[in-house]
């Protein structure tokens, strides 16, 4: 299996489905561009092999399984838990105290933690030693473990390219990397990852989807600029492709959809919003009412794979106007969903037909800036009422999405009575608030220009064949 002749070998670690459609499942991705120029070998969890081989394994793309779940050890994770906590971030406080679920109480124990997190940040977490000595130190004698050492020695790898940092798989095959001198170039799984904790476990190159995603690399995981390459998110090519979409007239009309109708697309927020299905009644009433500027319509998108879902918004189905997009659980990796072409090209074609995009604190925010749509965020309860730290109005203090926030290029509403009267002013004017929607697809989305997989693989195969 080893590499002959000029052909080198990149192992590439898929975590997730997410993780495989942003760099796989579509045309023109890293991988189509590096086929045939280096050996890829796709390292994904066991349960994801049959999957993931029987779809992408062939002619210099090989598939193989690393068993990295294991038990840690009580010192494992007293080390975890330390090395975490050095940053601690709005959004990480947030959630530590209050909990990430807004539906369940959050634990007397992380609560009982939450001084010691917030002692590590402001102690430990401001001196050199403990954010760059020690760990290297420790780390190499608490995980000693050889995740991924088989696949190493079978195809003697002469790079890892990591496309998840800070997921537990990634982490181990960059230790696995490091013991035997093999070059690492790493990516952030998404744009909002690390304001969530500290890695001190590190690629020696990073490709960042952004500047805000580059400063963040900076400035509170340790990277050091040099070692920063601005490449743009590879599932942002989707976005500039129009070979994906399909005519208003044929698109709606496959989807039970009038195209004469405005279309309001919302996205739920699954179990980080429990009151979506209140918002969805108070969209629905308005359009039993007429009370909307424009004749509209209503797309809901439950979050896929999920049967909860079904929970909240089977009720709304066979209701006039509004048409609810099932997408069934399917199997693969822990996710519940693996996204293929057509989900994506469906998706793409959503946000390229919408006349207003609705959603909860979602990075769909930054892929609707992309065709320039309006964007709402919602920010209140419901119908309701909940305390300050189980309310969606905490979300206004996330870190990550403080970026999005800054431009302006989202609308959130806070109070229910907003929702309609906001949603009309769109309907309305829909090139209301186009500077700001200008802002944050410059910012967030960097280029749209299609060439993200192309210059993630340039990036590669120039370190691999470098002189």
């Amino acid at each position: 299996m080893s590499s002959s002749g000029n052909t080198k070998t990149v192992l590439v670690s898929i975590s997730s489905g997410i993780i495989l459609r942003n760099f796989l499942a579509f045309g023109g991705s890293f991988l189509d561009h590096i086929r045939g120029k280096a050996r890829v070998v796709l390292v994904v969890p066991p349960e994801a092999l049959e999957h993931v081989r029987s779809t992408y394994a062939g002619q210099d793309i090989y598939v193989e399984a690393a068993q990295f779940d294991y038990a840690l050890s009580l010192l494992q994770k007293i080390y975890n838990f330390f090395i975490a906590h050095l940053n601690f971030t709005e959004g990480a406080r947030l959630f530590a105290y209050h909990g990430v679920r807004i539906d369940v109480p959050q634990s007397f124990q992380s609560r009982a933690l939450y001084p010691i997190k917030v002692l590590i940040s402001k102690t430990l977490g401001k001196l050199r030693f403990f954010r760059e000595v020690l760990p290297s130190l420790l780390d190499a004698h608490l995980f000693t473990r050889r995740i991924g050492k088989e696949i190493f020695d079978a195809y003697q790898p002469s790079l890892v390219f990591l496309t998840n940092v800070h997921h537990r798989l990634d982490v181990e095959l960059i230790r696995e990397a490091r013991r035997g001198s093999v070059r690492t170039i790493g990516m952030p799984g998404s744009w909002d990852h690390f304001p969530k904790r500290y890695e001190p476990v590190r690629t020696e190159t990073l490709l960042v989807w952004n500047e805000p995603t580059r400063t963040e690399a900076i400035e509170l995981q340790g990277y050091r600029r040099e070692q920063t390459v601005l490449t743009g998110a590879p599932y942002y090519d989707v976005l500039a492709d129009p070979s994906l979409l399909i005519d208003r007239e044929s698109f709606f009309t496959q989807h039970g959809l009038m195209p004469d109708r405005k279309l309001m697309f919302f996205t739920s927020g699954a179990v980080y919003a429990p009151d979506d299905a209140d918002v969805i009644e108070d969209l629905v009433t308005a359009l039993r009412e007429d009370a909307y500027a424009q004749a509209a319509q209503l797309y809901i998108r439950p979050y896929p794979g999920i049967q909860s879902e079904h929970e909240r918004y089977d009720r709304f189905e066979n209701t006039q106007h509004v048409v609810i997009g099932w997408i069934p659980e399917t199997k693969g990796f822990a996710d519940p969903w693996i996204p293929n072409k057509e989900d994506v090209r469906e998706f793409v074609n959503f946000l390229y037909h919408a006349d207003i995009v609705i959603n909860t604190a979602s990075s769909i925010a930054i892929e609707a800036s992309a065709f320039l749509k309006p964007i709402v965020n919602i920010g209140f309860d419901g119908h309701g009422h909940r305390p300050y730290g189980k309310s969606l109005k905490r979300f206004k203090r996330l870190t990550h999405y403080q970026h999005i926030y800054e431009t302006g290029g989202t609308i959130l509403v806070e109070e229910r009575e907003r929702l309609i009267p906001t949603i009309n002013t769109f309907l309305l004017d829909p090139a209301y608030n186009r500077e700001n929607i200008i802002r944050l697809r410059d910012k967030m989305c960097w280029k749209i220009d299609g060439q993200s997989g192309k210059r993630i693989a340039d990036t590669i195969l120039s370190a691999l064949y470098e002189k």
